[in-house]
């Protein structure tokens, strides 16, 4: 059963997330999803009728698979319609700089909007922060253990 939830047009970008999320939740690579084009997303959603996202990280500005540029308004509907879990945790990213963009953000309920190019710091801290706001129980033994040494690593502390 998918848990997390990432996609992310950008091969780099989505490697690097791919790697945090792998530090940070090591007993969960059953539970991760990692797609690069909204059509792949679509597919994945529309394939798997209950997902039980309970973390999203999504692009804001995709491609799709004839390379076309759209927007992700339609996707995460989508993802908060077929998640078990009404609670999804949503995280924008993009280069957003635009106040009418993040406007448009806010009005599909994104709990936050992380503005490329970010820091793993940065990442770690808003999936930690938001996480512990929604108070995901499945996720909370994998927050606590996030060592001291990778956050340390990351000169969070």
């Amino acid at each position: 059963m998918c848990k997390i939830f990432v996609i992310d047009d950008e091969e780099i970008q989505l490697k690097l997330i791919k790697e945090i999320l792998y530090e940070i939740f090591p007993n969960m690579d059953n539970k991760l999803i990692f797609v690069n084009n909204i059509d792949d997303a679509n597919k994945f959603l529309d394939e798997n009728n209950k997902t039980n996202i309970e973390l999203a990280i999504v692009d804001y500005i995709l491609k799709d698979k004839d390379n076309f540029t759209v927007t992700a308004n339609k996707l995460i509907d989508k993802i908060k319609e077929k998640s078990n879990n009404k609670a999804v945790v949503l995280l924008i990213t993009g280069y957003v700089d635009d106040p009418n963009i993040v406007g448009e953000l806010m009005k599909v309920n994104a709990d936050d909007i992380i503005k490329k190019p970010f820091t793993i710091a940065e990442l770690v801290l808003r999936i930690k922060i938001n996480l512990k706001r929604k108070n995901f129980s499945s996720f909370q033994n994998e927050l606590l253990k996030l060592s001291r040494d990778f956050i340390t690593q990351l000169k969070i502390i």
